[in-house]
């Protein structure tokens, strides 16, 4: 075990150890395996990050938006399942009941959220922190000492009282919050997402470039259901603007067709995420905060006029000018983004 504690930690050594196998049979320990644990523990941690970045915002307010239904009901769920399998001795199952619920907070609620924390931190963060909170109280058993310096990270960024995780009570799961029929919809949406993004992968278009339409062809009823509750979610993840169901019989549970067609509106729309998202690094490399506001002027031979609210929205900005002259800025950057070249220039505002 020492080969794995000095480079891993003990309890990455406990995580894989105990899901590892079911009792009573030989484990065939894979190095490749511990790995992947130790890798996940990571994104744990980034959660807490992101809980102690937004923690002023932290308000115990939740809105009753499908993703946030969602995640919580797989939070009632998780804690339902760990304290039936502990109840019934089947420890080695525990692990990846934990593991499954902060893996979907990290990849799929809180990538469902991303714009909805720039307009409405509080609902969003309260959420993160709820959920990390009650993942960190049954992890205790599986990793305690991790486990435990994530805690007293939450509880300095969050106020909490009891000095130690293990001093907390067993949380204890609320069948009101449990939806099996959303989280299997949402499981669905995922599918469908999935296979949207691998059609634009494969045409080589990027997920910033807006494109008009996506058919799904299926006759399940609880697909077509699923489709409509999460068509929010599908259209913000996939970057599409209409959702099409056709109710037809495939030889799959569903298929997806996607339109591929840019008008040129939905071009402009994609060169200004693209901009937007470079001039983003450039307030990094500036050391600008997210309230700092900016002046910005853009100098390009492709117009964007018409796109300032847009833009102003995105990056920050007090003012955005179009103009042919160079501006003496304090920063000045040129950005390729496809064919197009964009001049940007930036000063504080």
């Amino acid at each position: 075990p020492e080969e794995v504690i000095s480079k891993y930690g003990v309890d990455t050594f406990r995580y894989y150890i105990l899901g590892g196998a079911s009792p009573g049979l030989d484990l065939n320990y894979n190095f490749e395996d511990m790995k992947v644990k130790f890798r996940n523990l990571g994104i744990l941690f980034n959660l807490a990050k992101l809980v102690s970045l937004y923690a002023k915002d932290v308000k115990r307010e939740y809105t009753k938006d499908i993703e946030e239904r969602y995640i919580l009901s797989k939070l009632h769920s998780s804690i339902k399942n760990v304290t039936n399998a502990l109840d019934n001795l089947k420890l080695n199952e525990v692990p990846q009941i934990i593991e499954e619920l902060y893996l979907e907070l990290s990849r799929s609620y809180v990538q469902f959220t991303r714009d909805k924390i720039a307009d409405e931190p509080e609902k969003v963060a309260s959420t993160i922190a709820e959920v990390l909170v009650a993942t960190t109280k049954l992890f205790s058993i599986v990793a305690p000492f991790i486990t435990e310096h994530i805690y007293q990270e939450l509880r300095k960024s969050l106020n909490m009282k009891e000095e130690s995780i293990h001093l907390h009570n067993w949380p204890t799961h609320d069948e009101r919050l449990i939806n099996v029929k959303l989280e299997k919809g949402v499981g669905y949406a995922k599918q469908i997402i999935q296979e949207l993004l691998a059609q634009r992968e494969k045409g080589k278009i990027g997920v910033r470039w807006p494109l008009a339409k996506a058919t799904i062809i299926t006759d399940n009823e609880e697909i077509m259901e699923a489709v409509r509750e999460c068509e929010r979610i599908i259209l913000a993840q996939v970057n599409i603007r209409k959702l099409e169901i056709k109710k037809k019989a495939t030889a799959m549970s569903f298929e997806v067709h996607l339109d591929m067609f840019q008008t040129p509106e939905l071009e402009k729309e994609g060169y200004v995420r693209e901009l937007t998202r470079k001039i983003q690094d450039r307030r990094k490399k500036m050391g600008l905060n997210k309230q700092d506001q900016i002046l910005l002027t853009i100098k390009s031979d492709y117009s964007l006029k018409g796109y300032e609210p847009l833009i102003q929205s995105k990056v920050g900005a007090k003012k955005v000018l179009f103009s042919d002259l160079n501006t003496a800025t304090a920063f000045h950057a040129t950005e390729k983004i496809k064919d197009q070249v964009f001049e940007v220039f930036i000063d504080r505002a």
